[in-house]
């Protein structure tokens, strides 16, 4: 099981991912925004980061960064619904990972599993 930050300004796909998470046996916790987001980072010990794309405040751009300056080794998975991101094979800087919405559960799980053995997917 991993201690996994979920930080998505969307209601459904907070709770959706947050739901399958806990079902799966992971403790997860939630924010509405990124700067939300780093603040929760700061005062916990999170195993995987889970990021929306575009959020109110401060955006995936911003954050993964700020994460990757404090913990370089920290996974981040980006979710989003910008399919083009997906496009090359390569996830953005300081993202490990990308999941486009609207997310399955299997390709969240093979998310999971590549950042849990170290691999960009």
């Amino acid at each position: 099981p991993l201690h996994i930050l979920l930080v998505d300004d969307e209601p459904l796909v907070r709770e959706s991912v947050a739901a399958y998470l806990t079902i799966d046996g992971h403790t997860v916790e939630t924010t509405t925004n990124g700067r939300e987001g780093l603040e929760k980072f700061y005062t916990g010990q999170f195993d995987v980061v889970v990021v929306d794309w575009a959020m109110p405040e401060m955006s995936e751009d911003q954050l993964a960064p700020a994460i990757k300056q404090i913990a370089p080794t920290k996974p981040i998975i980006l979710i989003t619904g910008f399919g083009q991101l997906n496009e090359g094979g390569k996830p953005p800087e300081d993202v490990d990972c990308v999941v486009s919405k609207p997310i399955t559960w299997v390709a969240f799980q093979k998310a999971l599993a590549s950042v849990k053995n170290g691999e960009n997917l």
